[in-house]
């Protein structure tokens, strides 16, 4: 049934967002150990971390898309405990696997330092533990170090977020809904004149919950089917400017308005994609970028710890490398190297444990295996 509900665009969007995110860690100096002028300018010009926001709005909608059909189902207490059950199931092996990971690699391969201190790992870690790391992120960013586990404040700000998320919904009655989630979106907008917001990067999530009330009383690919598919194709690409320009440095917009901003672009992407009818999967490098976004998770928690192996590696064997020499080529290797480690973790630490547990129980339904 999960399989029969995914929108394989929606794929392609997370493996667009996923790789936005890790080129934006490239270019803001977690691979190379030095700054090239060209990789400087595209940085400037570049605001990869929207990909967090397209993901949030993604995730909203997803999860609220498969939610509400089953609280209006069944009872609604043990519709939210089979969620939660859910999501430690689908999400917390791989987590706190490369939490291990990561310290591992802190302690026994560090001697470049590219994995930070121990003493920052263990903080950022029990963060992620706790999911508190939001909390963490938005206090040490720019004073002190963050730690080799800081990236995990985005699945802890997620995971705060659907611990309300339910009884929200359980709570309000289905005509409320629409307005309720209004006012928290105007919340957000003016909220960033006070400051109030940053830790709680949370529009993009309750766009795309909106979204998902929208579909259940409106249904969007319904929709979508009457309109042109040109049209669409090219509203959605217009949208990439903003998309990946507004939190460039050289704007200038003040977090958390930027961030806001981002959230609402982003909501216009994945409205696109839900009206395309798979029309980016049929695009040049669709498959392969739903190939991606099917490993995104796994590529979200790998990805630094494959740029500081590469690097601490060629720190280890090719001292000599320079942004002028051959050998600096080898930090290339970094990217076919976080793909094959998303791809072991994607079968090892999501795929095997869900099958696992799922031949074992007799839950009538389950959520999708992509969220």
């Amino acid at each position: 049934m999960a399989q029969q509900n995914r929108i394989p665009d929606i794929q392609v969007l997370r493996g667009i967002a996923i790789l936005a995110v890790v080129l934006h860690h490239f270019l803001t100096g977690n691979l190379l150990p030095w700054s090239m002028p060209l990789l400087t300018h595209i940085q400037h010009g570049f605001g990869g971390d929207a990909g967090v926001d397209l993901f949030f709005v993604i995730s909203g909608y997803v999860i609220a898309r498969q939610l509400l059909p089953k609280m209006e189902q069944g009872d609604t207490f043990a519709t939210i405990t089979g969620f939660w059950f859910r999501r430690v199931q689908r999400l917390w092996p791989a987590a706190w696997a490369w939490v291990a990971l990561i310290l591992a690699g802190t302690y026994f391969y560090n001697h470049s330092g590219a994995w930070g201190s121990v003493h920052a790992a263990w903080m950022s870690g029990l963060a992620a533990l706790l999911q508190v790391a939001n909390f963490r992120f938005q206090h040490c960013f720019g004073a002190y170090e963050c730690g080799a586990a800081a990236v995990y404040w985005s699945l802890s700000l997620e995971e705060q977020f659907y611990l309300i998320l339910p009884w929200g919904l359980a709570w309000v009655r289905p005509r409320w809904r629409l307005p309720v989630l209004a006012a928290l979106i105007l919340s957000q907008l003016i909220g960033h004149l006070l400051y109030t917001w940053a830790t709680y990067r949370s529009l993009g999530l309750i766009c795309g919950v909106t979204l998902a009330v929208i579909d259940r009383s409106w249904p969007l690919r319904e929709r979508g089917a009457a309109l042109s598919k040109g049209w669409l194709l090219g509203l959605f690409f217009l949208l990439q400017v903003p998309c990946w320009s507004l939190l460039a440095p050289h704007w200038g917009i003040r977090w958390p308005l930027c961030y806001n901003l981002e959230a609402l672009v982003g909501t216009g992407i994945v409205l696109c994609a839900i009206f395309l009818q798979d029309g980016l999967l049929r695009l040049p490098g669709g498959r392969w970028l739903a190939w991606v976004g099917d490993r995104s998770y796994s590529l979200y928690l790998c990805h630094f710890s494959a740029f500081w192996l590469v690097r601490e590696t060629i720190f280890r064997y090719l001292p000599q490398a320079t942004p002028t020499s051959l050998y600096s080529a080898a930090y290339l290797l970094a990217f076919p190297l976080m793909l094959l480690m998303a791809h072991v973790s994607w079968i090892v630490l999501e795929r095997w444990p869900l099958q696992h547990w799922r031949r074992k129980e007799s839950l009538a339904w389950q959520f999708s295996a992509a969220e």
